[in-house]
């Protein structure tokens, strides 16, 4: 039976027979049959990617360079895979760069086409030399473009908006709601075959700002993407396994369910307040109790600083050290130092010096173990301070410096200073 090529155009989409050769032995075959050939499976292949698949960015092409070189942007797509709105696959093998010119205005927007070249040219058998055709090109290869405009798409891809029948206290069987679900999808996005419209694939956008340079534009994020099986398949899992509330929806009336959340609202509010309130309050105790401690190792160090110098009296270089410390530690109290973190810790650095030169002055003078445990507690001292130290750790340190200086027992073996 004999089909003429009827061709329908839905929603600009243009619908056809899909036409093919029948082989024969004694064919005679021809340049128009090999077109013929390849004009089928290429029809049949874009017509259904485009109306399963739809077009968009299936993976990669993400632009990774993007700069000014004097009258021209230098941007580099990487490698991927779009589908174009004709259902033609768009193949970047490589990492391409390109050159273009830069927009007159202050946004720029970057576009994936197909295209095709030819190559690989043959004699033709017979051909006029005179016609200048005695060649042809005998290859065909499909390849793409990138270029730069300065118009945005016409539209985002959105995610469908389906109307499907309500499923709350239903008798239907799982089939009639699977049959009225696809009738639903169906009604709503097959009942044509609708056209794209732009056939260049949005990669893209650029704004320059105030300054006159070029960044990223938040367009970019609403590139088109293939939904392919993959992806549908991971968003059925994760709705199968959330067996308590695949919807994360609540049971009640519309008015019952709005007024309830009004209220969770407003309860969580409140608390939030109460919150903040408690924070700013232990926050002031904390800095009051920081600053207690503070001015306690001050006072400390200044004692037992102090009374070292009394037990060493009659050594006086160590006298004289010890009482270096307790001077410093009376200033620090009297300009209110422990008010301060930057000035306290300023203090603490500024006796390290007479605090390792006391444990100099001791050796030898002072007991075995308690200059060791002297010696250690200044080493103590200068890893916390080495280490942007907490003020706490600091003052903790700072008094077990003091106690260990309070601790230190001379040696009565050792002659004094004269």
């Amino acid at each position: 039976m004999m089909h003429e090529d009827t061709r329908t155009d839905a929603g600009g989409f243009e619908l056809r027979h899909f036409e093919k050769n029948r082989y024969f032995q004694g064919k005679l075959i021809t340049a128009l049959d090999m077109l013929t050939e390849q004009q089928y499976h290429s029809d049949r292949l874009s017509t259904v990617t485009k109306l399963t698949n739809g077009s968009g960015i299936v993976s990669g092409l993400d632009i990774s360079e993007f700069d000014e070189e004097g009258d021209r942007i230098r941007l580099t797509v990487q490698p991927g895979l779009a589908i174009d709105a004709k259902g033609r696959p768009i193949v970047v093998r490589n990492p391409t760069t390109e050159s273009l010119s830069i927009p007159d205005g202050t946004e720029l927007f970057v576009y994936l086409t197909y295209t095709e070249e030819t190559k690989d040219p043959v004699p033709v058998p017979g051909a006029d030399p005179h016609t200048g055709e005695e060649s042809q090109e005998s290859r065909i290869l499909e390849v793409f473009e990138i270029e730069a405009r300065e118009t945005a798409p016409g539209e985002y891809k959105t995610t469908p908006q389906i109307e499907f029948p309500e499923f709350e206290h239903t008798d239907k069987s799982f089939e009639e709601l699977a049959d009225e679900i696809a009738e639903s999808y169906h009604e709503s996005r097959r009942e044509t075959a609708a056209d794209n419209g732009e056939l260049s694939i949005f990669l893209g956008s650029f704004r320059k700002t105030t300054q006159g340079h070029w960044e990223p534009g938040e367009e970019t994020k609403r590139r088109r993407f293939v939904y392919d099986n993959d992806m549908l398949f991971s968003l059925l899992v994760t709705h199968l396994t959330d067996t308590a509330n695949p919807h994360n929806t609540r049971v009640g009336e519309p008015t019952e369910y709005v007024e309830n959340e009004l209220g969770q609202i407003q309860g969580f509010a409140v608390r939030l307040q109460q919150l903040r309130s408690d924070m700013q309050e232990l926050t002031g105790e904390l800095d009051t109790q920081h600053e207690y401690i503070k001015h306690k190792s001050l006072k400390t160090t200044s004692r037992f600083f102090d009374a070292l110098s009394a037990e060493f009296e009659t050594h006086g270089e160590v006298s004289r050290t010890a009482l270096r410390i307790v001077d410093a530690a009376k200033d620090a109290i009297t300009t209110e130092a422990y008010t301060d973190t930057d000035a306290y810790i300023g203090f603490v650095e500024s006796i390290v010096d007479d605090a390792e030169g006391l444990a100099e002055a001791i050796h030898g003078v002072a007991t075995e173990d308690t200059y060791e445990q002297y010696t250690k507690s200044v080493d103590e001292l200068i890893g916390v301070l080495a280490d942007d130290p907490a003020i706490m750790d600091v003052a903790m340190a700072l008094d077990k410096l003091a106690e260990s200086a309070e601790m230190l027992d001379q040696r009565y073996d050792v002659v004094a200073d004269q």
